[in-house]
């Protein structure tokens, strides 16, 4: 009796420690658990999961199915087995896993926030958000439920519950992947204030990394030498992030830069292998704590770190707070600071960042580039320009393609008194499989005295039927304050015109960035009203815009945002000067 108990203790440190992300430990208790007891279905399951949270899948998918042989009643076993499919890319195995952890445990929460994700996954929103709703039901307020659902209803534009539900999650368990979800939430939110934000980051860095102690660094600050970049994503696939590192990485200079990919992800495409081809080392940090990874990169000697992540989904910041390389830099992924002050440099440019105007808001000092802040890759599909569907005797027909969680109620409110006043035209507007959610949306545009067919409501569905919907558009409308970035190009690459709202942040700048640097700054808007008249115009007048949609894709592909071996050169040289910005610095407040 005193073996099997000390068995079942060993057991459970070991699930402890895995827990806690100390992997390694956990390892050496299961190899103790084993000698006194081998071959145990406990043990493999446990050891299962442990392989699991190393990322290695198919040992993990042995070692689980061995466990349910053994004993074939075990919720949490097929709830770990069914993400093992989910990740490995087989959707209807992993629900019928996890509808069989349900038939053996009814209430059990974790099997339907997994039910959920995976009808996310496959952009099923209703079901997801069904799914989460009824977790709720059965455990109110627990905060892996309210994080969940909280997504899928910033998802379908209800920013406002999304961000209470967040904030609900938090007073019960702080949490810094549920704050960093709050952050990029309250961008949505066009009631939020740039200086909210501001503080709620600096509040995330004081939570969760002002505890962390530095790694201890041998630098070399020499200016002239080769340094070795590494960058951190979780988006090494085709993602914006995927796009951008591949454009950049092919024109870097060799013999200035060695690049290395830390891959935070779990999941890789054809564009993934591209990039890894494209590095002097590919690492992938799953399984790896924030600890661990830091000591990675710092065994690297990585010179200057570049975060891709900010505060999304699949975000590593904590390794930057451990300080793993002399100079680190945040870019792109996310649209404002970090609230690290780990992080010295943010990449941005002089019209998303104006000098003087938004320096207060970040830990981080600013280094603009001098022209674009980041690079567009068109899409590989061939997309033709054709002619804007009014000249083919179709309703005039306003666009919003972005992502629906940009569907701000300031963005709404302006296109319901577009719509309004342009009675024969229609609004295409992306939004997420949700039929609840599409019968609201029509809902309130009918209250406002919008007939139901001047609105189309559409799903991205597959590659190839997203990028037929620009064809069906007249004028894109940029949605507000949360600005398209890349489906802003990918619109114009397409011969598809766009207005915009200017605003005062960087996320509600990125309609000037573009727009500027494209010399169209004609289809800027000073203000919500300014952005209502001009649409309209534009709609009243629309031979203007037929006349100038051939010529968007030339514009774009002469513009800095195409400009590789520019855009490389200036990134190498900006790099340059911040690193011996940054040397001069350390000189400084090196004790003499």
């Amino acid at each position: 009796m005193q073996s099997e108990a000390r068995f079942e203790q060993l057991l459970q440190q070991a699930k402890a420690a895995r827990e806690q992300g100390r992997l390694d430990q956990a390892a050496a208790l299961l190899d103790r658990a084993e000698q006194a007891h081998p071959g145990r279905a406990g043990l493999l399951a446990e050891r299962a999961q442990l392989l699991y949270a190393r990322g290695r899948y198919p040992e993990a998918f042995q070692q689980i199915r061995q466990a349910i042989a053994a004993k074939p009643n075990q919720p949490d076993d097929y709830l770990l087995l069914g993400s093992i499919f989910r990740e490995a890319g087989h959707p209807q195995d992993a629900h019928n896993c996890y509808r069989a952890c349900l038939e053996l445990s009814p209430g059990k929460v974790s099997a339907m926030i997994c039910l959920g994700n995976l009808a996310r996954d496959q952009r099923q929103t209703r079901e997801a958000r069904l799914c989460y709703e009824q977790a709720l039901q059965a455990k109110p307020g627990d905060p892996n439920v309210q994080t969940n659902l909280a997504s899928i209803l910033c998802d379908t534009g209800h920013t406002g519950e999304a961000i209470r539900l967040l904030e609900s999650s938090l007073r019960t368990r702080p949490a810094a992947l549920t704050h960093s979800n709050l952050l990029l939430t309250l961008h949505y939110d066009s009631q939020t204030a740039p200086e909210r934000i501001a503080s709620e980051q600096r509040a995330w860095a004081a939570l969760y990394a002002k505890a962390i102690r530095r790694l201890p660094l041998r630098n070399d600050w020499s200016a002239a030498r080769r340094l070795r970049l590494g960058f951190v994503s979780a988006d090494f696939k085709q993602h914006p992030v995927g796009r951008l590192v591949e454009s950049l990485w092919r024109h870097l200079d060799r013999e200035q830069f060695e690049m290395v990919a830390y891959d935070a992800g779990t999941r890789l495409d054809g564009l993934s292998e591209k990039l890894r081809t494209l590095t002097n080392r590919w690492q992938s940090l799953q399984g790896l704590s924030d600890a661990d990874a830091a000591e990675l990169i710092r065994r690297d000697a990585i010179d200057v770190l570049f975060d891709l992540s900010g505060h999304t989904a699949g975000n590593r910041l904590l390794i930057f707070a451990h300080k793993p390389a002399p100079m680190q830099a945040t870019w792109f992924g996310y649209p404002n600071s970090t609230g690290l002050d780990a992080i010295d440099w943010r990449l941005s440019d002089a019209l998303s960042d104006p000098p003087g105007a938004n320096e207060s808001r970040y830990t981080e000092k600013l280094l603009r580039l001098p022209s674009a802040p980041w690079l567009y890759k068109a899409p590989e599909e061939p997309l033709p320009i054709r002619p804007l569907p009014h000249t083919r005797g179709e309703p005039f027909t306003f666009g919003c393609l972005n992502n629906p969680a940009k569907t701000s109620e300031a963005s709404l409110a302006a296109w319901i008194a577009i719509l309004r006043l342009c009675p024969k035209a229609r609004l295409m507007l992306m939004t997420r499989d949700d039929e609840d959610y599409q019968q609201q949306l029509r809902q309130r545009f009918a209250l406002q005295g919008v007939s139901a067919s001047q609105l189309l409501l559409v799903v991205p569905g597959t590659p190839r039927q997203f990028y037929e919907y620009p064809y069906q558009v007249d004028l894109l409308l940029d949605p507000f304050p949360y600005n398209g970035a890349v489906t802003t190009c990918d619109a114009l690459w397409m011969g598809i015109p766009v207005i915009s709202v200017v605003g005062s942040s960087y996320v509600s700048r990125q309609g000037v960035c573009v727009l500027s640097l494209l010399g169209l700054s004609e289809w800027l808007c000073a203000t919500p009203e300014d952005y209502v008249q001009r649409a309209v115009a534009l709609a009243q007048t629309p031979a203007v815009l037929a006349a100038g949609s051939p010529g968007l894709r030339a514009r774009l592909q002469n513009s800095p945002f195409m400009d590789y071996p520019q855009f490389a050169r200036d990134f190498a040289n900006a790099i340059r000067s911040a690193w011996q910005e940054s040397a001069r610095a350390a000189s400084d407040s090196t004790p003499r």
